[in-house]
């Protein structure tokens, strides 16, 4: 016993140390965060204009489908009206089993048609392609059923421009987020790809495609994945890119140039988590050919789509996440402290694996050296309430910083009792919310190492509509 009177103070004094380092680092983070949303604010207003549209490079919308017929006219038509200059929207229907290809046949007026394959990312063959009569941009691809990264492949496969864009058939772009994604490539050509923000849906109402009442929802679980959203977006990804350390794209909503996704033999098909692994792939492939590159995150362009409402489907969508970055970081395992890949190595990797590999297991320990240090007499009551408190005061004052930047530049949500809500959830999460989480996260591990990498179907309600 005397062994653990000595191994519980100092793990837990590891523990603080740990929690300290790792939120001062958000701290600074969040000031990145800042310089750079201040600065994104300033020309902001210039991407309105209508004459910029001319000068926005062409772009082909990539949009996987699979079991979409509620929804893929929607979004389709959202996307044809995008203010944007020139654009081409590829559906690939994944072999839907519902009526996805009917629907869009009935509604776009598809018939066949002869269109060129540019590249062969994918070895599958299709089963037919075919061109709306009356939205010439419009092309839809039929296949056998493959998965998402491979629907992506053969959407790019197919695109007739440079640019091409992921987009997830059940999301929604803002009018102005294409034109203020693409920018980066006009501003920097050595730019391979660019990454926006992505907002909850959940609470929003919705008319011809587009956000007309902007609410907290009503469910806790909804409120808090806001509010993570907000942190990760507004202060993680955007601080990361100022140091030039952006690992992940999210795959609902990011745009590539073409002949740099070729390099890399486009999506890997077994993996999770498609969206990092590409990015990844990309630093690497360019740091190895020592070829000036640049992918970026901005804050700015935003695409909605709908969190999870219910705890089950949310502990698929997690573990699913930590399964796909769990995978990424060990099939790249020798980018890791390797000077070679610049900061991508000697920091982006190390910190993904510090704070969201390392972490829940650091996390879950301490709980259980807590309880132990009580029950035995080995630590003081008073010594665990500072730590815990001044822990949750220290996350929380990144949260609600993220969400003041959220509404001071982006102003989301306008009504006060909407704005106290979401500073409430920054409380709330902290009790429960959290340790769910991490235990989402060890579990998934537990899976990777078993070489489970299931998933299962999404549960959505879909987005609210006036």
């Amino acid at each position: 016993m005397s062994f653990l009177n000595e191994l519980i103070p100092r793990y837990l004094e590891m523990v603080a140390i740990y929690f300290f380092a790792i939120n001062s680092f958000y701290i600074v983070l969040f000031a990145l965060a800042l310089v750079s949303i201040r600065r994104r604010s300033n020309i902001k207003p210039l991407l309105g204009q209508g004459n910029s549209y001319g000068f926005s490079p062409p772009v082909s919308i990539i949009v996987p489908a699979y079991n979409e017929e509620k929804s893929i006219v929607d979004s389709v038509h959202s996307l044809l009206r995008l203010k944007y200059g020139q654009i081409e929207v590829v559906v690939i229907n994944d072999g839907s089993k519902d009526n996805t290809l009917e629907v869009m046949k009935k509604a776009c007026l598809l018939l066949p048609d002869e269109v060129v394959r540019m590249s062969h990312l994918s070895k599958n063959n299709v089963r037919g392609v075919y061109r709306s009569q009356i939205h010439p941009n419009l092309i839809l691809i039929d296949k056998a059923n493959s998965g998402k990264a491979d629907s992506l492949n053969i959407g790019i496969d197919y695109c007739s421009h440079d640019l091409v864009c992921a987009v997830d058939s059940d999301s929604v772009l803002d009018d102005d987020a294409l034109l203020s994604i693409s920018m980066p490539f006009i501003e920097n050509p050595s730019t391979i790809a660019s990454g926006g923000t992505i907002q909850l849906a959940n609470g929003s109402t919705f008319k011809n495609s587009r956000v007309v009442d902007n609410q907290m929802p009503g469910r806790w679980l909804e409120r808090v994945q806001i509010v993570e959203y907000i942190r990760s977006f507004f202060c993680g990804r955007v601080g990361l890119d100022m140091m030039s350390a952006t690992l992940v794209i999210s795959g609902a909503f990011g745009i590539f140039r073409k002949e740099a996704v070729i390099a890399v033999q486009g999506y890997k098909t077994n993996s999770l988590g498609e969206d990092m692994d590409l990015v990844v792939r990309m630093h690497r492939k360019y740091r190895e050919m020592k070829k000036k590159y640049s992918i970026v995150f901005l804050p700015d362009p935003v695409c909605w789509t709908e969190a999870p409402s219910d705890i089950k489907t949310l502990e698929k969508q997690r573990r699913r996440w930590q399964v796909g970055l769990l995978q990424c970081l060990y099939y790249n395992r020798d980018m890791m402290l390797n000077p070679r890949y610049g900061v991508i190595g000697m920091f982006a990797f190390p910190y993904n694996f510090i704070v969201d590999i390392l972490g829940p297991f650091i996390e879950f320990s301490a709980y259980v050296f807590i309880a132990l240090g009580l029950i035995l007499g080995y630590v003081h009551y008073q010594h665990i309430m500072t730590l815990v408190v001044a822990s949750l005061l220290y996350g929380m004052l990144i949260s609600v910083g993220a969400v003041v930047i959220g509404e001071l530049y982006y102003h989301r949500y306008t009504r006060v009792r909407d704005i106290a809500l979401l500073v409430f959830s920054t409380v709330l999460e902290n009790f429960g919310y959290r340790q769910m989480n991490s235990f989402w996260r060890i579990r998934a591990l537990v899976d990777h190492l078993k070489g489970n990498h299931s998933w299962g179907d999404m549960k959505r309600k879909g987005f609210a509509k006036k």
